[in-house]
C-alpha cells in the first residue's frame, strides 16, 4: 500500500531530513503553504501530515483545519517549538521583573542571537541602542526564572549551551570585550558540549558561580550585583550590556489545543507521555504522538530524534 505524506515547511534542512528517511512505499509531497498541504487531505489521499511550525504564527489553526478534514489521519510536528505546546521565554514573570525593573529595556539583550546574525537589525554587530557603540563588558545571567520554586522549578536545558555559544561568538568577533557568565552551575547534557565549555574558558570567558540579585543603572552603564558562592560574599561589576537567559515554559495558548485533543499534561503544564520508559513517544490518546518541546524543553537534535521515532510509530 502506498502512503502519501504531505510535508509542510519552508526550510531546506527539513526537506533533507525527510528525504534521508527513505521509507518504502511512501510518497512525499512537499508544500510551502498550509492550503497546498491541506488540499491533499481534503481529497482523501493523504494519510500523514508532517508539519514544520517554523514561520507559521497561526500553526494552531492549521492543525485544527487538518483535524477537521481528516480526523483519521496522523499528525507529526517538527520545528521550533512543537505545535501542541511549544516554548516561550518566561520573560514577563517575577525573576525578570526583579532584575529588570530599574534597567532600560534597550540594554537587556534577551535576543542577542538576533543581534549577532548578519540578517539582524545591526547587521551582525553587537551594538548598544543607547549609544550605538560596542560594549566594553558583556555579562550573561543564567537561570532567570528557571530552577526557581516560585517560577519555573525545572531546568530549561538549552540555556547553558546557548549562552556559551553566544559568549564565544562575542569573544571571537570582539577579542577586546570582557565577557562574564553568572551561573548557579553549568549544565551540559551531551558529551561534546563539555569540549565547547573548555573552549570558552580557554578564550578568556569568565564563569562566576554567583546568584545575581540586582541589575541597576550606573550612568550609561549597568551594575550587576551578585552573591559569589566561592567568595561567600557580595560582588559588583559594571558592564555595558546584560544578556538574560530566561526560563522556558509552554506557550500561553497551549491549553486550547490540549483541550481539543484531550491529551493529558503533567503538573508543570507540558504534555504527558503514556509511559516514560515503555511508551515515551505516545500519549494516552490513540493516534497522538509527542515530538519536540511540547513534552519538555530540549534542543533541536533531541526534537528531530523524537520526531523521527514518532514518524516511525505512525507509519507502523
Amino acid at each position: 500500500m502506498l502512503h502519501t505524506v504531505a510535508v509542510l515547511g519552508r526550510r531546506p534542512a527539513l526537506f533533507k531530513t525527510v528525504a534521508d528517511w527513505r521509507l518504502p512505499d511512501v510518497r512525499f509531497t512537499l508544500h510551502d503553504s498550509p492550503s497546498e498541504a491541506l488540499a491533499v487531505f481534503a481529497e482523501g489521499t493523504g494519510s500523514l501530515l508532517i508539519f514544520d511550525t517554523t514561520g507559521y504564527h497561526r500553526s494552531r489553526h492549521v492543525v485544527e483545519k487538518f483535524l477537521s478534514l481528516r480526523g483519521d489521519a496522523d499528525l507529526i510536528v517538527l520545528g521550533e517549538p512543537a505545535v501542541l505546546s511549544g516554548l516561550q521565554d518566561k520573560s514577563h514573570r517575577g525573576a525578570l521583573r526583579r532584575l529588570a525593573s530599574t534597567v532600560p529595556a534597550d540594554e537587556l539583550r534577551l535576543e542577542v542571537e538576533r543581534l549577532l546574525s548578519s540578517a539582524g537589525p545591526t547587521g551582525g554587530e553587537l551594538l548598544r541602542r543607547s549609544n550605538g557603540q560596542v560594549p566594553e563588558q558583556v555579562a550573561f545571567v543564567q537561570c532567570v526564572g528557571s530552577r526557581d520554586p516560585d517560577e519555573n522549578p525545572w531546568c530549561s536545558r538549552i540555556c547553558c549551551l546557548n549562552t556559551i555559544k553566544q559568549a564565544c561568538q562575542v569573544k571571537a568577533r570582539y577579542p577586546e570585550v570582557k565577557v562574564s557568565v553568572y551561573h548557579g552551575d553549568i549544565r551540559l547534557y551531551k558529551k561534546e558540549h563539555e569540549d565547547f565549555y573548555r573552549l570558552a574558558r580557554d578564550q578568556g570567558i569568565v564563569f562566576m558561580r554567583s546568584h545575581v540579585e540586582e541589575v541597576a543603572p550606573r550612568g550609561d552603564r549597568l551594575e550587576v550585583r551578585a552573591i559569589d558562592e566561592l567568595l561567600d560574599g557580595p560582588t559588583a561589576q559594571e558592564v555595558g550590556m546584560v544578556v538574560l537567559a530566561c526560563g522556558l515554559t509552554r506557550t500561553d495558548d497551549a491549553q486550547k489545543l490540549q483541550d481539543m485533543l484531550k491529551v493529558p499534561s503533567s503538573a508543570d503544564g507540558f504534555l504527558l507521555e503514556a509511559h516514560p520508559k515503555l511508551r515515551p513517544l505516545e500519549t494516552a490518546i490513540d493516534g497522538v504522538m509527542l515530538a519536540g518541546t511540547c513534552q519538555f524543553p530540549k534542543d533541536i537534535g533531541d526534537c528531530m530524534l523524537q520526531a523521527s521515532g514518532a514518524a516511525a510509530k505512525c507509519m507502523g
